[in-house]
């Protein structure tokens, strides 16, 4: 199972390679447990077209997001696409399982993505 203190900011963008990673939001109630979001971002060189001639910044975001007992073991866990459904049920995997799987999700989701820029869909 994992513990709150493995997902530290430092610890994740060493093991996912990622350009930053920050606490979206942390609630702590008063017996101690609470949930918790963590953005991961992964930043790229140039811009992209968002649709409508807007340039955006190439980058990837995903979500981990969870809740936690008063001893800060995780007892429910997801991550995907930021503002998108991603997978659930995590909770019981260790920490290197947790990071295994989510470099497998990115790597997935990464190709998707590329697929979709060569892709371009021209509605007529």
């Amino acid at each position: 199972m994992i513990n709150l203190n493995q997902l530290k900011g430092a610890t994740l963008r060493k093991n996912f390679g990622a350009t930053r990673t920050a606490f979206s939001y942390h609630n702590k109630h008063k017996n101690g447990s609470g949930n918790f979001g963590i953005n991961i971002i992964f930043e790229r060189d140039g811009e992209i077209d968002a649709g409508c001639g807007v340039k955006v910044q190439d980058r990837s975001m995903y979500d981990i997001h969870g809740m936690y007992a008063p001893d800060g073991t995780i007892y429910s866990l997801h991550f995907g696409v930021l503002y998108q459904a991603g997978s659930s049920g995590l909770q019981d995997m260790t920490f290197e399982e947790f990071v295994a799987y989510a470099k497998k999700y990115i790597e997935n989701s990464e190709y998707l993505r590329e697929r979709q820029l060569e892709t371009k869909i021209t509605l007529t």
